[in-house]
C-alpha cells in the first residue's frame, strides 16, 4: 500500500511542476516587446551618419546604450530600437561624425582672445589685413585695458601678402586703431615676429 501511494505522490507533485512551468511560460509569452528587450537610451535617425569604420561607410541612424554606441544601420533598423524611454533626435539629414579629440587647440590663450581676435590666415593682401585690424578695433571700441586689445595671433604671416610683405609699423597702427592696444604674432616662419604696441595716445 504504502509504495502505491509512494507513487501517486510522486504523480501529483510531477504534474503540479508542469502546471507551474506552463504558467510561467505562458506569462513571459504575453509580456510586451518592450519589456523582455530594453530600447537604447538615444537614438540619432535620418542623418548622414560617417562611422569612419574601415570602409568609411555612411549610414542613416545610430544607436547608444549607456556611454556605447550600440548600433548603426538605415533609420528603420534604429528605429526597431526605440523603446518607451528612448530619446529620439531627427538629424533631418544633417551630418554626424564621430566624436574628435583635439590635442593641439591653446584654449588658454584662444578662449579669452577669441572674441577680439582677427582672423588673417585668408587674407591675401597687406591692405586687406590693416582695413580688417581697424575693422575688429572699431567693433570692440576704444579702451586701453586688456577687453580692448585687438589680437591677431599666428595662423598668417607677411610672406602671404601679394602687394607688400613688409611688417606692420606702430605708426601705421596708430591710424588704423588709434585707441586700441595691438598683439599681432605671425606664424613661424624665418621672419616670425611679435609686435605688441600700445596706442601712443595712452
Amino acid at each position: 500500500m504504502k509504495p502505491i501511494l509512494g507513487k501517486f505522490r510522486n504523480l501529483v507533485l510531477g504534474v503540479s511542476c508542469l502546471v507551474i512551468i506552463q504558467a510561467c511560460t505562458e506569462q513571459a509569452d504575453s509580456a510586451p516587446a518592450a519589456e523582455v528587450v530594453s530600447g537604447a537610451d538615444t537614438v540619432f535617425i535620418n542623418g548622414k551618419v560617417l562611422t569612419v569604420d574601415q570602409n568609411f561607410n555612411e549610414v542613416q541612424a545610430v544607436a547608444v546604450t549607456g556611454n556605447q554606441i550600440s548600433a548603426v544601420g538605415t533609420t528603420a533598423d534604429i528605429n526597431a530600437l526605440i523603446g518607451s524611454n528612448t530619446q529620439v533626435i531627427d538629424l533631418q539629414g544633417k551630418t554626424m561624425i564621430p566624436g574628435l579629440i583635439d590635442n593641439h587647440n591653446h584654449l588658454i590663450y584662444n578662449s579669452p582672445t577669441w572674441p577680439n581676435g582677427v582672423r588673417l590666415g585668408q587674407v591675401r593682401t597687406r591692405a586687406a589685413a590693416l582695413e580688417a585690424i581697424a575693422a575688429k578695433a572699431e567693433a570692440i571700441g576704444p579702451g586701453s585695458d586688456a577687453a580692448h586689445i585687438v589680437f591677431a595671433l599666428g595662423g598668417w604671416n607677411p610672406v602671404q601678402f601679394t602687394d607688400d610683405q613688409s611688417e606692420f609699423t606702430r605708426e601705421e597702427l596708430d591710424v588704423i586703431a588709434p585707441n586700441n592696444p595691438c598683439l599681432l604674432y605671425t606664424s613661424p616662419s624665418p621672419r616670425d615676429r611679435t609686435r605688441a604696441r600700445m596706442p601712443s595716445s595712452a
